[in-house]
């Protein structure tokens, strides 16, 4: 991109010439802070001082302002120490560093340095000595012929993000980085994407454009690599964790840590964890302990639960419910005493024998077989003998 000059038509003045000067520690021209910002006020009075300066010594050597162009690049604070009749003397001044872009190619380094010493012909140029609207000290201005021009961004003008400066001689020029093309004075990015997205992202045809490059996405276990400008295997994609451990890409897709299950270790779970051994036979130890205990005590419940149940299968007539109801409901009728007649077998509760042998046939619903009531008078009797409980006689009940 060419440097145009000129106040009323734009000149092209490819050519640059990077000089220095010193200015003398008075005035405007004493050094302070604000001389590093280029947008303060006192950095913008200096400069025009010193442009105009130079301006002058091109214009009286015959020089078109058409033709070329004085620019300030920076001010810096420069130090000397000297030594006069025996004492340390430190000079201290600014430092002006400018730049000549000049339209003229055949112009050289000799022919500047000599136009910028005529401005001033003194003889003497160490001490201080008016050069246009400054004041100089030491020497006059100087340009140098071994200056890198890239090294000066307010030179070449050149977007580093599009771009790169190169340098031919005393020229300078833009040259569009890889995913750039040019445009009238600026690189413009290239959507690769919209040209064909299959072409640059074969395996899954989805692209996305970035600034002078573009990226594809890539399958699990793979990564976009800016430099191949392709999808690259992962550090995970080889599983290189062990025992069943799980593999995490790090933010260099090339490395990868391990995740280990219980009981390993290592840079890829290849080692057993002694102490999660350790800890596993323990564990199993007192789950056996304790699995022991448990059987034991249950086999002792079992025992007391057998002794209990078979102490209590005897018959009792406390412990027979149904045996109880009856007699409970039966305490308002006369307790029955034995009584003892000679010829009786059984006396209960009474006085003698209270049993006669009777036939079934006579007997009534007071009759009973040892205290039960006896069948309805159809009931079949076969013969057989049963007991008149005289107990349960009104008469014999009164008299008892």
């Amino acid at each position: 991109i060419p440097s145009l000059v000129g106040k009323d038509n734009c000149i092209l003045a490819p050519y640059k010439f990077v000089g220095t000067l010193q200015l003398a520690n008075s005035g405007d021209q004493i050094w302070n802070a604000n001389l590093n910002d280029q947008n303060s006020d006192e950095f913008n009075k200096l400069a025009s001082l010193v442009t105009s300066s130079l301006t002058d010594a091109f214009v009286n050597a015959s020089f078109s302002t058409d033709d070329f162009f004085v620019q300030l690049l920076m001010f810096s604070l420069v130090s000397n120490s000297a030594r006069k009749k025996r004492q340390a003397v430190s000079n201290i001044y600014t430092s002006a560093q400018f730049v000549i872009n000049i339209a003229n190619s055949s112009i050289k380094v000799d022919e500047l340095n000599k136009i910028l010493n005529d401005y001033n012909d003194s003889s003497t140029w160490y001490s201080l000595l008016p050069y246009g609207q400054i004041l100089l000290v030491s020497q006059p201005p100087h340009v140098n012929n071994s200056t890198n021009l890239c090294n000066y961004p307010q030179i070449h003008k050149c977007d580093e993000t599009t771009s790169t400066c190169v340098q031919t001689q005393h020229q300078t020029s833009c040259q569009c980085n890889v995913g750039f093309i040019a445009g009238a004075f600026t690189c413009r990015d290239i959507n690769e994407c919209a040209i064909n997205s299959t072409k640059y992202c074969p395996e899954t045809g989805v692209c996305e454009n970035t600034i002078g490059s573009y990226k594809c996405k890539c399958n699990t276990g793979q990564y976009w690599d800016d430099n191949t400008t392709m999808c690259s295997d992962d550090g995970c994609s080889t599983s290189p964790c062990q025992h069943d451990g799980v593999c995490y890409a790090l933010e260099d897709p090339h490395n990868f840590a391990c995740r280990c299950g219980y009981g390993w270790e290592g840079e890829m779970c290849q080692n057993e964890d002694s102490e999660a051994n350790r800890m596993k036979v323990a564990v199993i130890c007192v789950s056996v302990i304790l699995g022991v205990c448990c059987l034991v005590l249950l086999i002792i419940l079992l025992v007391i639960c057998i002794r209990q149940r078979r102490s209590g299968s005897d018959w009792t007539l406390e412990n027979d419910s149904y045996t109880n109801s009856r007699y409970s409901e039966a305490e308002h009728l006369p307790r029955a005493k034995i009584v003892h007649r000679p010829g009786t077998d059984t006396a209960e509760n009474g006085q003698g024998s209270a049993y006669e042998r009777l036939d079934y046939n006579q007997m009534n619903d007071k009759q009973s077989v040892f205290g039960r009531h006896s069948p309805t008078p159809n009931a079949r009797t076969d013969g057989k003998n049963v007991y008149h409980n005289r107990a349960f006689d009104n008469d014999v009940g009164e008299r008892l």
